[in-house]
């Protein structure tokens, strides 16, 4: 279910509806327009529950919240307009229906679930109806107040189904296209934007944690699309994506070309290290149509409140350090260069299988 509380533009349709629903209460019940002179102040106690729903309605992201308080809004408006229309007397019941009507059709289009509509429009219409007197309803008409009360319901009903429908729909298009945005369209990584708002949240979410960053660059890529056709070299790179996918789920991206990045959170210096080391070592146990892989890497741990770029910049740094000592290994970027032996020994330049056979 989409969150309409993290929406801003929906939020503009609640605040335009709590402030006439205010300034229409302030005028009818503090400026009294039948005698022309200032009301008691004291009757601000019934738009003080409307101003807070509206606050915190507003200020929240959790949608059980906004649920709530957007109910508990529309009743407070009900509410307040009810104690209005009751010191009109007579005059006031001539308005009773309509303005129930106009607060049901309104709340519709805020209301995110139907239940949620439903329970609100029937409180509200014990509220405004609740101990009047058997003439009103008889001056009305039973048959007619029945009736008209159905087709408001009904209606509201159906228009909270559209409008929210409509909602849903606007929610998972711009939700398809922020995806989009932030993915490569041949391995379907992250892309830079993707994985620069990926290092934000990660970043706020581990807070004081650390948090390691490693740039990827296969090793003669180039050679690969020059002697093997692109075909062949977009083949490496989606498998490339995969072997990084399944070591780091949602954290890893292209940020193009044969350039890639890494996040390796919530471990050591040298657990980053080794982790970094095993995909490497899986790097190179791939076989693309007779093609092998290798990388070099540059690995960092972000500081605290360093910016995205600038921990990249760092990266990007170690990364040149390793493809000068002879590629196909792992720099730290305040670290020696590590080419111990196993997997972490730097292998000859990338190669076919036939050619290693030979």
């Amino acid at each position: 279910m989409f969150n309409l509380a993290e929406e801003r533009p929906f939020h503009l349709q609640i605040n335009i509806a709590a402030t006439a629903s205010v300034l229409v209460l302030l005028f009818g019940r503090l400026l009294r327009p039948e005698t022309g002179e200032f009301g008691s102040l004291s009757h601000i106690a019934s738009i003080m529950p409307i101003c807070l729903c509206w606050v915190m309605a507003m200020r929240t992201r959790h949608f059980l919240t906004f649920r709530i308080f957007g109910g508990l809004g529309v009743l407070a408006i009900t509410l307040a307009f009810r104690m209005f229309l009751d010191t009109l007397g007579s005059q006031g019941d001539y308005w009773r229906f309509l303005i129930v009507a106009l607060i049901l059709m309104h709340a519709a289009l805020l209301l995110p679930r139907t239940i949620d509509y439903v329970v609100t429009a029937l409180l509200c219409g014990a509220i405004s109806f609740a101990g009047l007197p058997l003439d009103y309803f008889a001056a009305t008409g039973f048959a007619e107040f029945a009736v008209a009360s159905g087709v408001t319901a009904v209606v509201g009903s159906m228009l909270n189904i559209i409008v929210m429908s409509s909602y849903g729909k606007l929610f998972e298009a711009k939700e398809t296209y922020r995806r989009l945005s932030g993915t490569d369209s041949l391995t379907r990584l992250l892309n830079r934007r993707g994985f620069l708002a990926r290092f934000a949240e990660m970043r706020g979410e581990r807070g004081k944690g650390q948090l390691h960053l490693a740039m990827i660059d296969l090793d003669h890529f180039k050679q690969i699309n020059d002697q093997h056709g692109h075909d062949r070299g977009d083949a490496v790179l989606l498998a490339m994506a995969q072997c990084l996918q399944q070591h780091a789920p949602g954290l890893a991206g292209r940020l193009g070309g044969e350039e890639f990045a890494i996040l390796l959170p919530d471990c050591s210096r040298l657990e980053a290290l080794r982790r970094l080391d095993g995909l490497l070592g899986d790097a190179r146990g791939l076989n693309i149509d007779g093609i092998g892989i290798t990388f070099s890497a540059g690995l960092v741990t972000a500081e605290a409140g360093e910016s995205a770029e600038r921990v990249l910049a760092r990266a990007d740094r170690a990364l040149y350090q390793a493809k000068a000592a002879g590629r196909n290994r792992i720099a730290c970027g305040d670290m020696p260069l590590l080419t111990g032996e196993g997997a972490m020994r730097p292998h000859p330049r990338q190669m076919s299988v036939a050619e290693r056979k030979a």
